[in-house]
């Protein structure tokens, strides 16, 4: 069965094409995302097998190999480790504030003076996930979420 390779710094990712392709097509259909389509039809033109994604798609495609890994689809190659892991072993981790906005909680004023305060505009956030080799390398994360 076909793969596809798709590569972090710290680590190298491989998906059945099938899972890839499904992903893909669901994320163009339903999301209408643009970067989706095009995916797709690089890897229904890619005559080699393994599929390597090229450097200038490993943005966009990098959402998509969260995504498989957050299904426990595929493996991971951890750089640091030198070892294979499947993806049901990897840990989920989140970045920034939390996986999603909801999941952020305001620090409590106290005192007084906080009482009559003028309410501040809460600054920027962002949050997302990714995961991690069982030894706790970092091996792909994502922002998917900015306020």
């Amino acid at each position: 069965m076909a793969k596809v390779i798709h590569e972090t710094k710290n680590a190298i990712f491989q998906f059945e094409l099938a899972d890839v392709s499904k992903s893909l097509r669901d994320y163009a259909r339903q999301e209408g995302v643009s970067e989706a389509k095009e995916l797709l039809d690089f890897l229904t033109l890619s005559s080699t097998d393994p599929v390597r994604i090229p450097e200038e798609r490993c943005e966009p495609f990098g959402y998509t190999a969260l995504d498989l890994v957050s299904q426990r689809k595929g493996s991971a190659y951890c750089k640091v480790c030198r070892k294979t892991y499947r993806a049901d072993q990897l840990q989920a981790i989140t970045v920034g504030h939390g996986e999603t906005p909801f999941s952020v909680t305001p620090k409590e004023r106290r005192g007084m003076r906080n009482l009559f305060a003028r309410k501040r505009k809460m600054p920027g956030m962002f949050g997302g996930k990714g995961h991690a080799c069982p030894e706790g390398h970092e091996l792909i994360a994502r922002v998917t979420w900015k306020t």
